[in-house]
């Protein structure tokens, strides 16, 4: 069940991220992207899909609060 990805930044890529990053915001770039890499095969491999709402609930009050309203 374990899935390797064979995806590799192309030379050119590499190369121009080397150009404008120095060696460390490399480093964190690529911990930050294997993070989120990690998180989406977790929620991949659990079929946990993301869901927001199409329309902010309303207030308790039953207001609008996506209404503007005149400020005193």
């Amino acid at each position: 069940m374990a899935h390797r990805s064979q995806i590799v930044l192309e030379g050119a890529v590499l190369e121009e991220l080397k150009r404008e990053l120095a060696d460390e915001e490399l480093v964190e770039l690529g911990m930050y992207f294997a993070l989120v890499t990690g998180f989406q095969k977790f929620n991949t491999a659990f079929r946990i899909l993301y869901a927001c709402a199409t329309e902010p609930p309303a207030s308790p009050g039953g207001a609008d609060l996506t209404e503007e309203r005149e400020v005193r």
